[in-house]
Formats: structure tokens, sequence, C-alpha cells
């Protein structure tokens, strides 16, 4: 078993106000208005009221003249190591860990390019120990939240007196295409936000166990077959661009009841002993109709709500975001178990049962 001791978010400087970036597409698109009103027309949910704001890397009038993918990485590359200096600082100031007792540090993106991966660049900020096992991973979109903190299980379990830092960065600002004038890059951009986390973990027999808010008690990755087209990102000349097919919401439907209920039930629980949920999908749509499909009340996700609203689609920081407000402010009680899900590309689905220490 493993325990969560803090999880902390940072965010860029400029918070753009979805009501002005509408604005603003409407008045640098030739057709922007009909487009905007199009999107409203035909996707009823995306409003000023869902998304209220966003967070970008840059000041928004500077996207339009950003085509060039090596500077948008460039640019990509500084911000990811300055909002994770302040994410680990944070850690290091909010808790006791000794940094030496971390022995693995889990650094995911899909947004952006770095060799060596950032963990390295936080190594040389910080006194880490050189022998710290590193593991930088790609790919994993919006998974990478609950799964980061699933494969950081498996090796406390492993090394029950260790430490470990989980560290997500997404900054899908920077692979915007603001020159492309269509319905469907319209509801890619009216989406997404940048943002970081980063989750410190111990393992069993490491001293601040015992006064850890959550206790991790079971984990499961699960990859459905033959959906890897349906979800995803791709390179072409302004950098790296996600994708998600109308199909995703179909899998959806017909799989997470199961897979919830497969898992849950091996272990002699059901969603009835669930008090608490921490939900991260990829598409609006999904968190739309998960409450239907778990039976879940429209509360337990009120944070899930509230986190799109301020911050947009933040992909695997959803996650982080939503648990550290529940080790902060939500009203939780000892021993009630919470169910972290994340569904992204592969398609898969990552879960995680916690329970409040």
């Amino acid at each position: 078993m493993s325990f969560i001791v803090n999880a902390t978010t940072s965010y860029p400087e400029h918070s753009i106000n979805q009501v002005d970036f509408f604005n603003f597409i409407s008045a640098k698109w030739a057709s922007g208005a009909s487009l905007v009103n199009e999107l409203f027309n035909t996707n009823p949910s995306i409003n000023s009221k869902m998304i209220a704001s966003r967070n970008f890397t840059l000041p928004l009038n500077y996207y339009p003249d950003l085509n060039e993918a090596g500077k948008r990485n460039i640019i990509w590359k500084a911000e990811a190591c300055e909002l994770q200096i302040k994410n680990l600082n944070k850690i290091f100031e909010e808790t006791s860990v000794d940094i030496k007792d971390i022995g693995l540090i889990v650094s995911a993106t899909s947004s952006g390019i770095m060799i060596p991966g950032l963990e390295v660049y936080m190594m040389n900020k910080f006194p880490f120990l050189p022998n710290t096992k590193r593991l930088p991973v790609f790919g994993l979109g919006a998974l990478a939240g609950v799964a980061g903190i699933n494969k950081i299980n498996d090796y406390l379990i492993a090394y029950p007196d260790k430490a470990a830092l989980l560290l997500v960065t997404e900054l899908p600002s920077l692979s915007f295409e603001f020159n492309k004038e269509d319905l469907e890059n319209l509801l890619r951009l009216c989406h997404f936000g940048d943002a970081s986390g980063a989750v410190l973990m111990v393992g069993n027999d490491h001293p601040l166990a015992k006064n850890a808010p959550y206790e991790v008690l079971l984990a499961e990755s699960i990859i459905y077959p033959e959906t890897q087209a349906l979800m995803g990102t791709s390179l072409n000349d302004t950098g790296l661009n996600s994708f998600v097919s109308k199909e995703v919401h179909n899998i959806f439907k017909t799989q997470l009841v199961t897979s919830v209920d497969n898992l849950l039930g091996e272990n002699k629980i059901s969603r009835n002993d669930i008090s608490f949920y921490i939900v991260d999908v990829e598409e609006v749509f999904c968190l739309t109709s998960i409450c239907d499909l778990l039976d879940i009340p429209k509360e337990k996700l009120a944070l899930s709500w509230e986190g799109l609203s301020r911050y947009g689609n933040t992909a695997s920081v959803t996650a982080i975001d939503i648990l550290k407000q529940t080790i902060f402010t939500a009203d939780i009680v000892p021993n009630q178990l919470g169910l972290m899900i994340a569904l992204g590309p592969g398609m898969g689905l990552e879960l995680s049962l916690i329970k409040k220490n």
C-alpha cells in the first residue's frame, strides 16, 4: 500500500476569460462570428458558464503569429520548468519530507517534448540524490494524473520506506492552431487550458505515512482493444495537436460501468460504498454523462465542475487539482472511500481506490 501526502498545482499567469476568447476569435477569423454561433447551436453544453476562464502560457494576441513548432517547444520547456519549480517549492514548504527519501520522480506530459525529461531539470534545481530513479512518461493524455499515482503505488509497495514524486505538466495552448478556421478546430480551442501539478506519495514504512490524508488501496489500468485511433495526438508543422472521435462517447457509455463494477466487485465493494469521486476525462461530454452512468449525485462531482469552470480542461492535471481540493477543502471524514477515474488515449481507463485516513 502507499499514501498520498500532498498534492499541488500551478498555472500560467495569463487568465483568459471565455467571453473574451470568443470575442477574439470572432474578430480575428474572417468567419469567426458565424463559427462561434454555429458552435453554440451545435454544442449547447459549451458556454461561458461551463468554462468561465482558462490560463494560457502567453497573452492571447501572441498565438496567431506563433507558427513554428520549434519555437513553441522552447517556450513550453521554459514554462514547464518554472511551473514545476513552484510546485516543488510548495510541496517542500508544506511537508516535512526529507528530499533524500525521494527514490523516484515520475514526470508526465502529452503536450511538449523534452529530452532529457523535465525531472532531470528538477534534479539539477533541487538537492535530490544523484541515484534517484526517474521515469519520464509521454502520451497518456488525461490518464497521466491517475496513472502516475498508480505507477508510483506499485513502486512504493516494493520500496515501502521511500517517498516518490509525480510531476504532470500540460500546456496545450502552445499547440493551438489559431490560423485554422473551422468548427472542429474551434471546438478544440475553446476547451483546453494550461496547468501543472505535483503529488507527493510515501510507502507504508515511511514516517509521513501515519498522518497522510489518503491511502491508496487498489489500482487498475485497462486498455479497450482496437480503440487506439479514437483519441490521441498527431504531429504536424505547428506541433502536437490532439484529436478525439465522436465514437469515444459510445465506448465510454458501454465500458465504464462494467470496468468500475468489476474492480469494486472483485474486492467486495459496490458503488454505494464510494463517498467521493475524482474524475478526469478527456472530453466535457463524458463528465456530463458520468453521473447518469454511475448513478452518482451531481454534487459528488462538484469539484470537477468547479475546476472546469475556473481552468477549463487541463487534461491530466485535472485529477491532481481535484485531489488537492479534497485534501484541503472537501468535507471528507476518516475511512470514507473515494474512486479516482481517468479516461484517455488508448483508449484506456485508470482507476484508483483511495481511503481517507
